[in-house]
């Protein structure tokens, strides 16, 4: 192939490098196909080596990297790196430092010589620019055979404004608070005047991201194309826009890229005491103060009483069955058929299509209003293709510090894809499994998977991306439905003969968890990186095999959410929050452990969606490492993925003592990160 030369990631300079960049393509490439076309057939003739470098190779490598000792190394795992364009495979391994913690990288050839992985990746990234031209895969697809003049709907994903410059004369209005890089609120902070501060800065960054949109919305004007809607809390457009000027939109400088727009659909096909929240009910909590979002197309039914009225995006909008059965999940009042979180305040985020714009829009009007919890109960199955509303909802996180729940979908079935449904695609929303307690009450021996659940992860560099993050049940959920329900049957609950199913209930029930946690510590609704940490950690319940070391496990996820361990954590202050940069790590956290104990570790971080080498958005922008070390400092358990924003360790204390968790910055493309890090003992 040659040698690895390293390309400025520009534009400007695409003309220049084209053709020396030409030599080091696959063969379709070069020869003019389509580069989604020339990268499938890449990646299906791209098949890594059948078995890897020997461990003694890898050692060596990282003692003739680094410079330490062999016997201060212990090998931590490995996987195969494949680069499409480049028609390349590497063995990129983890190696632990026992003394100080740190993990090590180091990358082999399938022949076992060393080479420097970063160089690889940023060859293959500069080849992914210069061959993509911003458009979606599928839209270049589905464009092919139409005529020039044909409009088509698309999603436009720009270059994301200075949101920090946007807000900076808020921040000198409130310099007062006590806050995090990221101008995030410590636990210190006064969250009255935080969400002052928090709505200003909304209403500033609307601003930017209206200025930022503006000059495409002007030339798409000058090309009489019809722009239908500017997001005001992401750099998002949606647009009309004639087939023949996808090629001039998608090379605009201000344009990442483009998508075609998307149509969702309900995740279909009560169960709160199935997750264990009686401890957290008997300390008086139910969500109050906390506003959840339902987002759907259609109303929740404020007629049902056992729903309490909440603020509604559209009033004039038709109410759904989905939409009301989803809030009962949420939020009923029913003494028998009770909701996780009776007490939140129900936003009905009724958006009037399943369409991906409508969604954006009545998701702007949920930020706007006060949403913590943004609960997704819909998707689309993408053929595990991220799409705009994927990269939207991880944005929404990582600027906003809001946290949404996805149902993994409803494809698990026999003959299905399997695939997990967008916008659960992205990493930074919590996206939820099913399960079936089948009506035996909690943690049964009888509870099983829910059949339909979605388990199929996205492709990643490495291979071992996972998705769902945890489960929830999905099956025999009994909860509230509309008036038009009511007046045919004679009840406002589902009726014991016609019980519901679907992931969009599990989303519902974790989205409920997330407002009672939220309720105890308010702070979480600004630290989602916790949030997740802390759902992670508390499902300790695993229904049908137990997690792997270090990887969740492929269809559960982490486990089975159990509501009142989350809620003990907290109350333990069995967290902490982690904000640092690159020199800051390895960073150390204590624990004191009785030998026999079970003990559960999660760290969790997000994703930057908008990081300028990679205008898909695809790219992970951080690999963090968690590593547990006992009481004579003795190598307990650890956490080594590569493509996941997550990592949970579970082990059983071998002995009484202090121990270790270590977390290492194995890569870290962005200046700092926050990071939340929980743990469940018992």
């Amino acid at each position: 192939m040659g040698t690895y030369r390293i390309v400025p990631l520009t534009r400007s300079l695409a003309v220049i490098l084209l053709l020396p960049v030409l030599s080091l393509l696959p063969l379709g490439l070069a020869a003019g196909l389509h580069p989604a076309t020339a990268r499938a057939a890449g990646s299906a003739a791209l098949t890594p080596p059948p078995a890897p470098p020997p461990v003694a190779l890898v050692l060596d490598a990282a003692i003739r990297r680094y410079g330490v000792a062999g016997s201060d190394l212990r090998f931590a795992g490995g996987a195969w790196a494949t680069f499409p364009y480049l028609q390349k495979s590497l063995w990129h391994a983890k190696v632990v430092h026992r003394t100080d913690g740190r993990v090590l990288t180091v990358a082999l050839t399938p022949s076992g010589k060393p080479i420097e992985y970063d160089l690889v990746a940023a060859q293959e990234q500069t080849l992914r620019n210069l061959a993509l031209d911003r458009l979606d895969p599928d839209l270049r697809l589905v464009t092919r055979a139409l005529a020039p003049d044909r409009r088509v709907r698309v999603a436009i994903w720009l270059s994301n404004p200075d949101t920090q410059s946007a807000t900076a004369p808020v921040l000198a209005r409130y310099l007062d608070l006590s806050l995090a890089p990221g101008r995030r609120p410590l636990p210190d902070c006064s969250l009255v005047r935080y969400r002052a501060f928090y709505q200003d800065c909304l209403k500033a960054k609307e601003a930017a991201y209206l200025a930022n949109a503006a000059p495409l919305v002007d030339w798409l004007a000058c090309q009489g194309q019809r722009v239908t809607y500017v997001c005001r809390s992401a750099p998002l457009v949606f647009a009309e826009v004639a087939v023949g000027l996808l090629g001039r939109l998608a090379m605009r400088p201000e344009v990442a890229a483009v998508y075609p727009s998307r149509q969702y659909r309900p995740e279909l096909n009560t169960a709160s005491p199935a997750l264990k929240p009686d401890w957290t009910w008997s300390l008086g909590l139910s969500g109050e103060g906390v506003a959840v979002a339902v987002i759907d197309a259609e109303r929740i039914d404020w007629a049902d009483p056992f729903l309490a009225k909440g603020l509604t995006f559209s009033p004039a909008g038709a109410p759904g069955a989905h939409a009301t059965a989803v809030a009962g999940a949420i939020a009923c009042a029913h003494e028998t058929y009770r909701g996780l979180a009776p007490g939140v305040t129900l936003l009905s985020a009724n958006a009037g299509s399943w369409s991906d714009e409508h969604l954006v829009a009545a998701a702007d009007w949920a930020l706007a209003v006060g949403a913590a919890v943004f609960d997704l109960g819909f998707g689309a199955d993408t053929g595990l293709r991220p799409q705009a509303l994927d990269r939207f909802f991880d944005h929404l996180a990582r600027e906003h510090g809001r946290l949404a729940v996805k149902s993994a979908g409803n494809c698990g079935g026999t003959g299905d894809t399997g695939n997990v449904t967008s916008p659960g695609l992205g990493y930074n929303p919590v996206t939820v499994g099913g399960t079936f307690d089948n009506n035996t009450g909690p943690y049964a021996t009888d509870d099983s998977r829910y059949p339909l659940s979605s388990f199929r992860d996205p492709p990643s560099t490495h291979g071992d991306r996972s998705e769902p993050d945890l489960s929830a049940v999905a099956q025999g959920i009994h909860t509230t439905q509309t008036q038009a329900a009511f007046d045919s049957g004679g009840s406002w609950i589902t009726p014991q003969s016609t019980p519901a199913a679907g992931t969009s209930y599990a989303a519902a029930l974790v989205s409920g968890a997330v407002a009672l946690y939220t309720e105890y510590r308010p702070f979480l609704a600004y630290w989602p990186e916790l949030t997740r940490a802390v759902l992670l950690a508390s499902a300790g319940r695993t229904t049908y095999g137990r997690c792997s070391e270090g990887r969740l496990h492929d269809q559960e996820g982490a486990g089975t959410l159990e509501v009142d361990e989350g809620m003990r954590l907290l109350a333990r202050d069995d967290y902490a929050l982690v904000s640092g940069y690159r020199q800051d790590f390895p960073r150390e956290y204590p624990l004191q452990l009785s030998a026999g104990q079970r003990v559960r570790v999660a760290l969790a971080w997000l994703n930057d969606p908008n990081w300028p080498a990679d205008p898909s958005g695809q790219r992970l922008t951080a690999d963090f490492d968690l590593t547990i070390y006992g009481p004579t400092g003795e190598y307990v358990a650890g956490a080594y993925t590569w493509d996941n924003n997550c990592e949970l360790v579970e082990f059983v204390a071998p002995a009484t003592g202090a121990y270790r968790t270590v977390i290492s910055a194995t890569r870290l493309d962005t200046p700092y990160e926050h990071l939340g890090l929980a743990w469940s003992i018992r």
